[in-house]
């Protein structure tokens, strides 16, 4: 198949942040067009995946949510010791730091006030939310539609679907 675009509908509550890292350097690297809806909201590790579409739209009364980096305590062995937990620290630092730069690199070139690194680690801090006025001002979007999802050519890929399979 010729595929010339992908276009993804798109609403989370976040996840593994090392996913929504690796996702959006999977979707920068893809060479077809690519589009997103922010469907309503897009929280946590969702917000470096979204940030990663070429075009990035939001239906009226969508948001973004931002904040530092969390993880489960599935992560931790049985028994921690000192460098289980520098190890860790270090990884969340990591990640917030890539975090912190996709967000400022990203919605620099689409916002018309843009966000600092400053302005960005102080949203992290205190879980900002951007409704969808802020969001296209800072440029997390660059327009606001409400869209028509197609009926046919479609696959509907939710969190229940691929926790079964």
């Amino acid at each position: 198949m010729n595929v010339t675009e992908y276009v993804v509908f798109l609403t989370t509550v976040g996840g593994d942040p090392y996913a929504g890292v690796n996702m959006y350097s999977f979707l920068k690297s893809l060479p077809m067009k690519t589009t997103v809806y922010n469907m309503g909201m897009i929280a946590s590790a969702g917000v470096p995946l979204f940030l990663g579409f070429q075009n990035r739209i939001g239906v009226p009364n969508c948001s973004f949510i931002i904040h530092q980096t969390s993880i489960g305590r599935d992560n931790f062995p049985p028994n921690v010791n000192v460098f289980d937990l520098q190890t860790q620290l270090q990884l969340l630092a990591a990640i917030d730091k890539k975090t912190i730069g996709i967000i400022e690199s990203e919605t620099k070139t689409k916002a018309k006030e843009p966000l600092t690194i400053i302005d960005i680690e102080n949203a992290i801090e205190r879980s900002q939310t951007y409704q969808t006025e802020e969001a296209l001002k800072r440029g997390f979007i660059e327009k606001v539609e409400q869209p028509i999802i197609p009926s046919s050519n479609i696959i509907y890929l939710t969190d229940e679907w691929l926790k079964a399979h």
